[in-house]
């Protein structure tokens, strides 16, 4: 099969035009970082409120990852360090983020503060590697 005048030009042409065009998105290496929020409050018969949870993502969450993240509801069980177990509400952040040291030190600030704010013995950190495109 003989080509025609240009060749494979055209073709390179409608390819160049298709990545240029938005339509080709580059997937980069960054690292999903799921947090695992317990809403009981230990020592109290309360728990995190939708209010208090809304205030500490505005204060804690945002200003440390203002691109966006996911907050999912769960149903969740833990066993403390005295071996109780307790089954609780709670509420799981999803963040994609760089996998450098700034990001991850952001994500261990999170979970200090929520500790911290609300007596927790622990918060759940995951991290995966992922190949993410937005």
């Amino acid at each position: 099969m003989k080509k025609g005048r240009g060749g494979n030009l055209p073709a390179l042409l409608f390819l160049l035009a298709f990545m240029l065009s938005g339509c080709f998105q580059a997937f980069h290496r960054q690292v999903r970082t799921e947090l695992f929020f317990g809403m009981a409050i230990p020592g109290s018969s309360s728990a995190v409120s939708a209010a208090e949870w809304e205030e500490f993502l505005a204060n804690e969450v945002t200003p440390r990852f203002p691109g966006g993240f996911t907050i999912l509801d769960g149903r969740g069980q833990w066993r403390d360090s005295s071996g109780v177990i307790s089954r609780e509400l709670s509420k799981v952040l999803v963040v994609i983020r760089d996998s450098g040291k700034t990001a991850d030190a952001k994500v261990e600030e999170i979970r200090k503060a929520y500790r911290e704010r609300y007596r927790q013995e622990s918060v759940l950190r995951t991290d995966s590697p992922v190949r993410a495109s937005f």
